[in-house]
């Protein structure tokens, strides 16, 4: 009996030593971007990333766009967002992003291969950026980024905004014959499946081309090479060196219909900084800039618009 009160005591010792041990993180920088990293194992599809939601009601006119800070968990090849940097999340509600970059190289889209010796500028890279701050439908957003190279101004930076929005994106670790894949459920529940390890598109609802490492300089219409070819709409817009939204166009396209392009100020609020400056007002630069929202946070409202100035819908 003696020896049973002694093994229960310890146990009950080790299990309290457990549940004290905290997830710790540590601060890296990656191409000048503050990155933390989770040094925790976690099984690759508990996360809560990997969960399909649906987005939250609510029109976000009252809601504060928070900043995405991204971070690694071991033995996960992406980056996670969780709201207010809180990296231990087990909720899926506090992911409002995530991130899968393409910044090794030598492979067919990213065929530079990554430097080791300039930790200031590794390489060119192609990320996709799945934002959703609030988990609304107004700020479900996915932004595809292609750096050739280390200056800003060549950055090229294309917004893709998918209809209808059912989901809140999410992406979770699959096996197949191919190997180890990253798959991303989109808004419209399609998926997107990339490599694990090299990030590149292996198949589903998008479509790419090699990172363009020639003539970036001079040509200013380069967009990033990554196309949706699923069966909803979808709203590209896109820059060099600036938010793609400060464009003057963007593109709405669906299968089988012709692309409508429209004006960028019918689709997104105006920037109070550039508008003074277009006006000549000499307080311009005191001007705060804010995030420039999508004008139809629900899904029933831009299909109507849709229907009258392109000629198609989606619901």
């Amino acid at each position: 009996m003696k020896n049973l009160e002694v093994f229960v005591l310890s146990a009950l010792i080790l299990a309290t030593s457990l549940s004290m041990v905290s997830c710790a993180s540590h601060p890296l920088r990656e191409n000048g971007r503050k990155i933390s990293s989770v040094n925790e194992a976690i099984e690759p599809n508990a996360i809560p990333e990997s969960v399909s939601l649906e987005p939250l009601e609510g029109d976000g006119t009252d809601e504060v766009h928070p900043a995405l800070h991204c971070g690694t968990r071991i033995g996960l090849n992406y980056e996670f967002c969780p709201v207010d940097n809180h990296l231990e999340t087990r909720d899926s509600n506090e992911i409002i992003g995530f991130r899968i970059k393409n910044n090794i190289g030598g492979n067919a889209v990213v065929q530079e291969t990554r430097s080791t010796d300039d930790l200031d500028w590794p390489g060119p890279f192609r990320s996709f950026e799945y934002r959703f701050q609030n988990r609304i439908r107004r700020d479900i957003e996915l932004h595809v980024t292609d750096a050739p190279s280390e200056n800003g101004s060549d950055q090229r930076d294309l917004l893709m905004l998918l209809f209808p929005r059912k989901l809140i994106p999410s992406v979770q670790v699959t096996e197949t014959q191919e190997g180890m894949n990253l798959e991303v459920t989109l808004p419209t529940g399609e998926k997107v499946v990339f490599n694990e390890s090299t990030h590149e598109i292996r198949g589903g609802a998008l479509k790419e081309t090699p990172l363009v490492m020639k003539n970036y300089a001079k040509d200013r219409t380069l967009a990033p090479g990554v196309t949706y070819v699923g069966s909803g709409v979808v709203v590209t817009i896109s820059n060099r060196g600036h938010d793609p939204v400060l464009a003057p166009f963007a593109m709405i396209t669906k299968a089988g219909e012709k692309p409508c392009k429209v004006p960028a100020s019918k689709l997104w609020e105006e920037d109070d900084m550039l508008k003074a400056l277009a006006s000549g007002d000499p307080e311009a630069e005191n001007f705060v800039t804010k995030p420039l929202y999508f004008k139809f946070p629900q899904d029933e409202a831009f299909d109507a618009f849709l229907k009258t100035t392109c000629g198609f819908g989606f619901l």
